[in-house]
């Protein structure tokens, strides 16, 4: 009788340990140092076939993503881990998500990104048209991809926006160079950021880049709250091929 006694308040305060944030919070923050592996279930070849229902996720992904169903508190703490800093594009984590009061739920979570230039056409910038009204309040490190010919930088809101890393095609591996942003694309995409972004501290350049002489020393100057500038990768040439 004694130990069964002994069992019961046992398992009670497991119950209520496991049901305070701060030890759920110190648990799933453990679990969020583990990395991800990717295992996959198919009959074909994983390089070539991408369903996603044949893949399997463990490591902290596929654990956090299961106690999001454990209860309500799970769930909410689990939530933080999962969305706080993103790998993806954003426009791929919100992908399925049509309803602009439940992005914004996962927006005010978020707090490191990747976002990428676009063309004045391309679709994609429906998704940021949908989502306007949506404010990523905690995303202070943003890494911006600049593809080749890309100079649209999206309408994002980004009110504390600290860091941005542009990571811009350079075409090294290309001995015709075809594939880099040109000068007067970078001057485009300069004249974009200190409008939507007022609030950068740090710029730096993460691949090589080739910018018209002066387009630094401007684009610089427009960024009022800028303290470190990184752009050991970049070239002032007027060389165009």
């Amino acid at each position: 009788m004694a130990d069964r006694n002994s069992d019961q308040v046992e398992k009670i305060a497991t119950q209520q340990a496991l049901s305070l944030p701060e030890i759920v919070g110190e648990i799933f923050h453990w679990i969020n140092q583990d990395n991800n592996i990717r295992t996959y279930d198919g009959a074909g070849d994983w390089l070539y076939d991408r369903d996603p229902a044949k893949f399997y996720y463990y490591g902290k992904l596929g654990v956090l993503f299961r106690c999001c169903m454990v209860n309500r508190l799970w769930h909410q703490e689990a939530l933080r881990f999962i969305w706080e800093r993103v790998d993806a594009q954003i426009t791929t984590c919100f992908k399925g998500i049509n309803d602009p009061s439940r992005a914004q739920i996962y927006a005010h979570i978020i707090k490191r990104a990747n976002m990428r230039t676009l063309h004045e056409e391309d679709s994609t910038n429906d998704f940021y048209l949908r989502f306007h009204g949506v404010v990523f309040s905690k995303l202070e490190w943003l890494r911006l991809f600049c593809p080749f010919s890309s100079t649209l930088v999206p309408t994002v809101r980004f009110p504390n926006l600290r860091i941005v890393e542009f990571d811009p095609d350079y075409g090294e591996y290309n001995p015709n160079h075809d594939n880099y942003v040109r000068q007067d694309q970078w001057d485009r995409v300069f004249e974009q950021i200190p409008k939507l972004f007022p609030t950068i501290e740090t710029v730096k350049f993460v691949d090589g880049a080739r910018v018209w002489p002066g387009a630094l020393a401007r684009f610089g100057k427009s960024l009022p709250c800028l303290k470190k500038f990184e752009t050991e990768m970049v070239v002032e040439s007027t060389e165009t091929s």
